[in-house]
């Protein structure tokens, strides 16, 4: 190869493939001129690209992950071996879609830097709400433990809800992970109101207590931990008389939809 002349070839069958290709600049039109080509592989085809990498797949996927964000790896696959006749491992297809969802909606770890902002926000937007936001120091940086939200029309719908409310979490399939706590109420049409969620690290009885409290805080009143010999995976509340004369009594089974009976002046352990 020089500035005025190209000869390209075929590496297939170890250099032995008879393609050939010749070009030559033209300085009067200044273009290259084909002068020269053997249009015929004598070699086999191979589906194996070492230039082809996760990175220059992303880009050339990202519009369909934009349209489907839950694109199945098999169909990048599919799309790589019709459009470029290239066969695509599966690693290199999961890596190339998680890097164009991540150039879409952002990386996990950018999204959880502005999470004071959502915090904020939601305090902004809504006036009265209870949000708490524990992370912990690490190497001077703050990492992500907890997240609590129990907002202002919650807390003033519940009080024409039935005196019963349910307790539930999920697991967050995610990058991330963690659990989902929720607690819900009933309406007087026998309608489900979320009251309050939080997000956690996992879920135990140190978690369900940290949630609870705050929760019970928010209606009023402060409760006193003391476990029985009954509940032999779980802890009962036993809050005093809040400002709106209510006694609250809870009944705690881990991993299990738990309900929390809120009586006046009775106890039902």
């Amino acid at each position: 190869m020089t500035k005025k002349r190209v000869r390209v070839t075929c590496l297939g069958s170890k250099g032995k493939c008879g393609w050939i290709a010749y070009c030559a600049y033209v300085p009067i039109v200044q273009t290259w001129q084909l002068r020269k080509i053997v249009d015929k592989h004598t070699c086999c085809r191979e589906f194996n690209n070492r230039l082809m990498n996760a990175k220059w797949l992303s880009g050339r996927i990202e519009n369909t992950v934009r349209e489907n964000l839950t694109v199945k790896v098999v169909h990048i696959r599919e799309k790589g071996l019709r459009k470029w006749n290239v066969s695509i491992s599966h690693t290199m297809s999961f890596r190339a879609r998680s890097m164009a969802a991540n150039n879409i909606d952002g990386s996990f770890t950018k999204q959880y830097k502005r999470i004071y902002d959502y915090a904020h926000e939601l305090r902004r937007s809504n006036s009265g709400s209870t949000i708490k936001l524990k992370v912990e120091d690490h190497d001077g940086a703050k990492i992500f433990q907890r997240f609590y939200i129990c907002l202002k029309a919650y807390k003033n719908n519940f009080v024409s809800c039935r005196s019963i409310i349910g307790l539930n979490g999920c697991f967050l399939k995610a990058r991330i992970g963690g659990e989902l706590l929720t607690i819900m109420a009933r309406d007087a049409n026998d309608h489900m109101l979320p009251l309050a969620y939080t997000v956690v690290e996992v879920e135990n009885k140190d978690m369900w207590s940290w949630f609870l409290d705050i929760l019970i805080d928010d209606l009023g009143g402060r409760p006193n931990i003391r476990p029985k010999p009954q509940h032999r995976r779980g802890c009962v509340w036993k809050p005093c008389k809040s400002n709106v004369n209510l006694n609250l009594n809870l009944i705690l089974t881990m991993k299990t939809i738990c309900i929390l009976y809120f009586v006046s002046g009775q106890d039902i352990i």
